[in-house]
């Protein structure tokens, strides 16, 4: 890793209250029979109270940002909301499988409904939207409902993957269980509308927003407050309403690509146990699912409860698990090989390698970034495959270690590309595709509780508590590079104990600087490079080497996972003045927290241990005079690391360069909502109403990155 980049502390806090009064009618130049209105996609004939509510929303702040509260603020909305009800069509809804919505109005959460007509046929209104009024004309939001027996029957063990094949509309939104895992957050579920990022979807719970799960770092998965939906329980969903567009105006900048709305069946009654599992075709990434849910009523049936327990589990695949598909011999687009012809600058082939590199070391004569080691295609077909600044042996191929790093072996690739720099095809190079995931091993573990009750005739009230925990990882990856290709060389601490290029020049990527003498190199090692030092009129006590350090930080990480979240309110309605007034207050709190483990490479120590000498005794040992990082590595004892060849180092080296990298993340959601609305007075197509809402939202990110991610303490008191 690269100590140089510093992630500090990032604290943050959004708060917005709003409150909003808004007068609106409903008017139609057409008759109207006593308070009916024609509705154009029912068969029957409905009345829509609506409710006018706004939402306030708040943005992430940049980068570094400090907590700070923005004050309350006033608005008045008023306008004419001509037939401002959506019905799926005449009957009941389905429940089950995605059926479209496309060209439904955006509705409030919370509707009352007359029927004019006394046909015992019954419509189903689905309200997710926007609070404003707005006109038939304007209020058309196409959209789609999922239902919650779909997915059972499908068997996804996540909503995230049961989305992205469900419904078109979703896209990945940054982070997904499956492919390669985004930073400090291996097994997130982000998932965005129409391809705008998931930082532009807005979730909600039963019509209450859920708190973010993206890490408050610039270096995260996620740029805004995306909720991680692996943590909502599959089997307690009822539907996934989702709206597309047009929401942005009453929701914020989280809402632009559009709502998504999760409806849990907090009336379920009875007890349900299901249990599942799979594999693949061949017989490996193993997963398990089990459910148990029971709910009942009470209190002659006034009240209700329900409580859910979900667990799944999910083995993990990378790229080398399939090959021939996706690893080291898939069929990729690549240049067209030297000697070929074709009409097109990319042709589809297996085999790419990666030439400029090696797991196991390609020593070379300097050092300097952008001195390669290799001649690629691009240098043409006299020069392809010999060596340029690698040492080379009599025919000029280049060298590099073997895999025991005893002997020195040609670098070759049976066919090179035109054009291309750091490819070719077949041979011994690196195949960096192995370095992918394609499913990440993952498990949760989901305690839910849904409540209602009604109080009285005019007062009802609901409550929900989840808890949610979780582990995933990255179990591949690209290591740390030190080629070059990204920098001048890392040197030794040979003239001091801080002489080393990391401490004067922030070098971190560089290619090894080695001394010829490294008691690790065999004498016929050491004899072909200074041969090749001295043919190319250098010095003959120092070489370089370039080197993927996969035996030591392969990319891996793993990632913990917290949520709690309570929500609840009250709900009814009471008579005065000659009115009927319906009143609404609720709240909900949200915290989300998730710690990432990531071995990582500390260069001063790297830089120590690769300074190898032989003490009196013959025994190899790292060089006097060094000086430890002030990062806690895994062991503190300096032991000398061997770098050539593949996972030659001891365990006692490996454990003195890597730092188990801790970074922990977390963050917290308040949300309160009040509402009260009545009649102004009576129209024959509708009625003039009035609605006052008030909401209190407040969002919190706390990001430590640790003591590797944020650097070294400086006098000044920062970090580098």
């Amino acid at each position: 890793m690269v100590r140089r980049v510093t992630l500090p502390y990032r604290h943050r806090g959004l708060r917005q209250s709003t409150l909003m009064v808004a007068l609106f009618c409903t008017v139609f130049a057409a008759p109207a029979e006593g308070l009916a209105q024609t509705i154009a996609q029912g068969a029957g004939t409905a009345h829509k109270k609506t409710t006018a509510r706004r939402s306030s929303h708040a943005t992430k702040k940049p980068a570094h940002a400090t907590a700070r509260a923005t004050p309350s603020k006033v608005g008045v909305a008023a306008g004419s909301a001509g037939g401002s009800a959506a019905v799926t069509g005449a009957g009941t809804a389905p429940q089950n499988g995605a059926s479209s919505a496309a060209a439904q109005p955006a509705l409030p959460f919370s509707s009352g409904v007359e029927t004019a007509d006394s046909s015992p046929q019954k419509e189903t209104i689905i309200v997710t939207g926007t609070r404003l009024s707005q006109s038939r004309l304007t209020n058309v939001m196409a959209g789609s409902t999922l239902g919650g027996e779909q997915i059972r029957r499908r068997g996804y063990y996540d909503l995230g993957t049961a989305l992205l094949r469900e419904n078109p509309a979703i896209s990945q939104g940054g982070n997904s269980t499956i492919g390669n895992q985004g930073s400090f957050g291996a097994g997130q579920s982000f998932i965005g509308l129409l391809n705008l990022g998931a930082q532009r979807t807005l979730t909600l719970i039963d019509g209450m927003r859920m708190g973010g799960g993206a890490t408050a770092s610039i270096y995260g998965a996620g740029s805004g407050s995306q909720v991680d939906v692996s943590t909502i329980p599959t089997s307690l969903i009822k539907g996934i309403d989702t709206r597309l567009g047009g929401a942005g105006a009453a929701y914020g900048a989280d809402a632009v690509a559009g709502v998504m709305n999760y409806t849990l069946d907090d009336r379920f009654t009875g007890v349900d146990f299901n249990a599942q599992g799979n594999w693949s075709q061949k017989l490996d990434a193993p997963g398990e699912k089990l459910t148990f849910k029971a709910g009942r009523n009470f209190d002659h049936d006034k009240g209700g409860m329900v409580f859910d327990v979900e667990y799944r589990n999910q083995g993990g695949m990378v790229a080398n698990d399939r090959p021939d598909v996706f690893g080291r011999d898939a069929v990729l687009y690549h240049r067209v090989p030297l000697g070929q012809s074709s009409p097109y600058t990319y042709v589809l082939g297996a085999g790419s390698r990666f030439i400029q590199n090696s797991v196991t070391g390609i020593p070379m004569i300097t050092g300097d970034y952008g001195n390669l080691p290799v001649y690629a295609g691009s240098a043409g077909a006299a020069l392809a495959g010999q060596a340029n600044n690698a040492v080379a042996n009599a025919a000029n191929m280049p060298l590099m270690f073997s895999q025991n790093g005893q002997s020195l072996i040609p670098l070759q690739a049976n066919a090179y590309l035109k054009g291309d720099t750091t490819h070719g095809i077949g041979g011994n190079g690196i195949a960096l595709q192995d370095y992918n995931q394609l499913i990440a091993p993952n498990d949760k573990l989901n305690l839910t509780l849904l409540g209602h009750y009604d109080i009285t005739r005019h007062i009802h009230a609901t409550w929900q508590g989840w808890y949610a925990r979780g582990s995933a990882e990255s179990q591949v990856g690209q290591g740390t590079w030190s080629t070059t290709q990204f920098d001048n060389p890392l040197t030794l601490n040979t003239a001091g104990p801080m002489s080393s290029s990391y401490y004067t020049n922030d070098v971190v990527n560089g290619a090894y600087a080695l001394s010829t003498s490294n008691p690790y190199l065999t004498s016929a090692e050491q004899q072909t490079i200074k041969n090749a030092l001295a043919a190319n009129g250098q010095p003959t006590d120092t070489f370089y080497l370039n080197r993927l350090n996969q035996d030591l930080d392969a990319g891996l990480y793993r990632t913990k996972v917290q949520m709690y979240r309570f929500q609840g309110g009250l709900a009814g309605d009471f008579n005065a003045v000659g009115r009927k007034f319906d009143w609404k207050v609720r709240g909900e709190y949200t915290r989300y927290m998730n710690d990432t483990w990531t071995p990582s490479i500390v260069i001063p120590n790297l830089v120590n241990a690769l300074n190898a000498v032989r003490d009196s005794s013959g025994n190899i040992v790292c060089a006097s005079g060094y000086q430890n990082a002030p990062i806690a590595t895994r062991s503190s004892t300096c032991e000398p690391l061997n770098p050539f060849g593949y996972n030659q180092m001891t365990p006692g080296a490996r454990d003195y360069v890597i730092s188990d990298a801790h970074s922990r993340n977390n963050n917290t959601q308040r949300d309160i909502q009040a509402e009260l609305s009545s009649t102004v007075f009576r129209l024959p197509a509708g009625d003039i109403r009035w609605d006052l809402g008030y909401e209190h939202r407040r969002e919190g990110y706390h990001f430590d990155p640790g003591a590797f991610f944020r650097g070294w303490p400086q006098g000044d008191g920062t970090y580098q």
